[in-house]
């Protein structure tokens, strides 16, 4: 994030004991129910979101990971 609170990383490499901070950028507020959702094991299962669907590669070492979830 640059100081003006803009987004403008694509990549991000951790370390150990280090966090990033990311963000997703919508044109509305979400309703409460969303920063409390948990998606049921049906909907993990299927793949169906009810917010939306995270898809990233995690690299450990030399091994990439693709990593998918439901919200």
């Amino acid at each position: 994030m640059n100081p003006s609170g803009v987004y403008i990383e694509h990549e991000l490499i951790l370390h150990t004991n280090q966090s990033g901070v990311t963000g997703i950028a919508v044109s509305r507020e979400m309703p409460d129910a969303f920063y409390s959702f948990r998606p049921g094991l049906w909907r993990k299962l299927f793949h169906r979101p009810k917010y939306f669907s995270i898809e990233y590669i995690a690299m450990v070492g030399e091994k990439k990971y693709s990593i998918s979830g439901v919200y």
